[in-house]
């Protein structure tokens, strides 16, 4: 009877264990991305179908918090950070990313 309750139990365990980390996992195809407009300038959101995952309202890697200055450098950011995650790399950017994609850090005004 004692064995039978510890058998239980594991499976209970395992089974609820084995859920919640299914519930969480990301299907990458269903990755999009959404460019954010305001009067500041631009920023992005990842989604998977309408769940937000990542919302970068500021250029990262940078001291400041400064908004992208176009969409397209938005967009350029964001895109990098979708395949990152997609071939199951770090998405963190870094300077020499922007450096490379011609980010703009000082908005023409």
């Amino acid at each position: 009877m004692k064995n039978n309750f510890h058998y239980i139990f594991f499976v209970f365990f395992l089974s609820f264990f084995v859920i919640s980390c299914t519930e969480n996992k990301v299907d990458l195809d269903s990755l999009n991305i959404e460019i954010i407009k305001n009067s500041y300038g631009f920023g992005y959101e990842i989604k998977q179908q309408s769940k937000i995952l990542i919302k970068q309202d500021f250029i990262p890697a940078i001291q400041n918090r400064k908004r992208f200055c176009s969409f397209e450098d938005a967009n350029k950011i964001a895109s990098l950070v979708v395949k990152r995650i997609k071939n199951k790399k770090n998405p963190r950017i870094t300077l020499q990313d922007l450096q490379e994609l011609k980010i703009e850090l000082n908005c023409k005004k």
